[in-house]
């Protein structure tokens, strides 16, 4: 067939189809006069066509082939002259088409490429060196039923990428996005002019017919991806199922996700938690150490009944069979190690909520040695009947007490949350104090947090009296010091339920008074009644610690200071320890 007549057998054909649509006009050279192009689409919202109706302009080529195989394929490929494809680029894209024609010119196929500025970008790459009449094939895909309506949708979508990408010499294209880039990516957007819903959508993106935008927080601007790195993205739809899942009837789960590879179009994985996940596809069971111990445990809880179970059960239905459920060696194994870790834990009384994916090799060498103290490898001297033992988490303390039971065995008490073991004075069974009193500052500001409940609860337990003043006194120093160094309003606060304890067994002692007087002092002023009865105190004492502690608390720091001075040095270090000292 004579080569002119293919030609203008290919414009006619797509003539054609743009005239059938009422919302396209085409103005398309007949005989090849400009340069790279052979004209323009003009797409409107309305179907008077006016000027002020029109959306978009798309620019387009089109070739006609004189080929009888071509006719059946569904896809083509269709050598371009570089000298063409970088015009598209520097123009910002073209609607590339080949019209195939049967040898007596009654049959026709068309081949479409909507060739935006970033598939350029992507066809361009690396090709400096090439010569402006060397080629390159480009893809171009069968136009399916519909030419007109289909034509229509792939101009849109080429209009939406025109106004989005620019030409190939503006700004947009030079910061186009790569994977390394998805740091300063804070949102991401595509359209389709096809897509009915997202499964369609994601399917559009991942084949490239649309393209995928991201905002670049450090530009502020919606840019595209790079088109072959945007190709070999693995797009997955997770969707929540908010139905209870369990085995043999037992719910382990209130909901779940459902992973589906929009690619395959197939549910393949049900993710019960950030740890544990069941590839159905595979009959595998995904188990990752990411999270907390409770979440972990009660992942293991799961995979044991599913090892034993008959039926995976969704909303107390049976959804499939359970049948030779292989766990691997190595996941028994990491499950036989979380749980000896939760054990550990909780035998000391400590509830570990940080996350495994956050564990430093710190962190795993104290867990060693809690698991070694778990095991009785760390224990007592044989003629030692207890021992105390500092174990340290995330550089805070863990004071455990070592003791050989009558029978030979070894308890390992958490001192702070123990019921097994009381504190008492002298060995005077009514003589009980709070079991913390004990503890030192050096201990006490580096203690692991320990629950508010915990001590407010060891207080109350207590029945209070004359005999134990001195060393809840003593204690109450400590706490006090404590508080200032860390500054933990629970250390505040126990202080504070001691001293209101004490008052109530000796409401006018002048050491307890000073304490209280303390503690209001350091939330704010004292009350004109403090101040009288501070400097009542003053006045009566011959004391000197106690003269200085109250003009401390009168902000009187010059006499305050020149008590400190005439003090002996013995017992001037010793105020000094005081917490009293801090408010100077």
């Amino acid at each position: 067939m004579n080569s002119l007549k293919i030609e203008m057998g290919a414009i006619i054909k797509i003539k054609d189809i743009i005239n059938k649509h009422p919302l396209m006009k085409d103005y398309i050279n007949d005989n090849d006069k400009e340069p790279s192009w052979d004209g323009l689409i003009y797409l409107y919202k309305s179907d008077d066509l006016k000027v002020e109706n029109i959306i978009y302009r798309v620019p387009v080529q089109v070739k006609g082939k004189n080929d009888e195989n071509l006719l059946r394929k569904k896809a083509i490929s269709y050598p371009v002259e570089y000298k063409h494809l970088r015009n598209y680029y520097h123009d910002g894209g073209v609607f590339f088409i080949v019209v195939a024609i049967s040898d007596d010119g009654e049959e026709r196929a068309v081949f479409y490429n909507a060739l935006s500025t970033i598939k350029l970008h992507d066809l361009l790459k690396k090709t400096e060196s090439k010569g402006p009449e060397q080629k390159k094939s480009i893809v171009l895909l069968r136009l399916e039923k519909k030419y007109d309506e289909n034509i229509f949708g792939l101009l849109k979508q080429l209009g939406i990428d025109r106004e989005k990408q620019g030409a190939g010499n503006g700004e947009i294209i030079k910061k186009v996005i790569n994977i390394e880039d998805m740091d300063k990516v804070d949102s991401i957007q595509a359209s389709s002019c096809f897509a009915t819903n997202e499964s369609e959508l994601i399917k559009e993106i991942v084949a490239g017919d649309v393209s995928l935008y991201g905002h670049r927080k450090d530009y502020d601007m919606w840019l595209p991806f790079d088109y072959s790195q945007q190709k070999e993205i693995i797009i997955k739809q997770i969707i929540q199922v908010d139905k209870p899942i369990g085995i043999d009837g037992i719910n382990f789960y209130n909901s779940y996700f459902v992973e589906t590879n929009i690619e395959l179009d197939k549910n393949l994985i049900i993710k019960l938690s950030e740890n544990l996940e069941l590839d159905l596809a595979k009959g595998k069971i995904n188990f990752k150490t990411i999270g907390t111990l409770d979440t972990l445990m009660k992942d293991i809880d799961f995979i044991v009944a599913l090892k034993k179970g008959k039926g995976l059960f969704i909303n107390n239905e049976k959804f499939i069979d359970i049948y030779n459920v292989n766990i691997p060696k190595s996941m028994n194994e990491k499950m036989l190690l979380i749980g000896e870790i939760n054990s550990a834990f909780k035998e000391i009384g400590i509830k570990c909520e940080k996350r495994f994916e956050t564990f430093t090799s710190d962190n795993w060498s104290k867990v060693s040695v809690l698991l070694n103290l778990h095991h009785r490898k760390i224990k007592p001297n044989e003629e030692q009947g207890s021992a105390w033992y500092s174990w340290k988490w995330d550089e805070q303390v863990v004071p455990l007490l070592l003791n050989r039971t009558e029978s030979g065995e070894i308890d390992i008490i958490n001192w702070f949350t123990t019921q097994k073991y009381s504190l008492f004075i002298n060995s005077e069974i009514t003589c009980e104090l709070p079991r913390f009193v004990i503890f030192k500052r050096d201990i006490l500001e580096k203690l692991y947090d320990v629950p508010e409940k915990v001590w407010m609860d060891e207080i109350e337990r207590i029945n209070y009296s004359d005999k134990i003043i001195g060393e809840v006194s003593r204690f109450f120093v400590e706490i006090l010091a404590t508080y200032d160094i860390t500054k933990n309003e629970i250390y505040y606060k126990v202080a504070e339920a001691l001293i209101d304890k004490l008052l109530m067994i000796s409401p006018e002692d002048d050491y307890i008074l000073i304490n209280k007087m303390q503690l209001i002092k350091r939330k704010g002023d004292l009350t004109k009644d403090n101040i009288a009865k501070l400097e009542e105190i003053e006045e009566k004492s011959q004391n000197q610690m106690t003269k200085c502690a109250v003009n401390i608390l009168l902000e009187n720091k010059r006499v305050a200071g020149k008590l400190i001075e005439a003090m002996q040095e013995e017992e001037r270090n010793e105020f000094m320890r005081y917490p009293i000292y801090n408010l100077l």
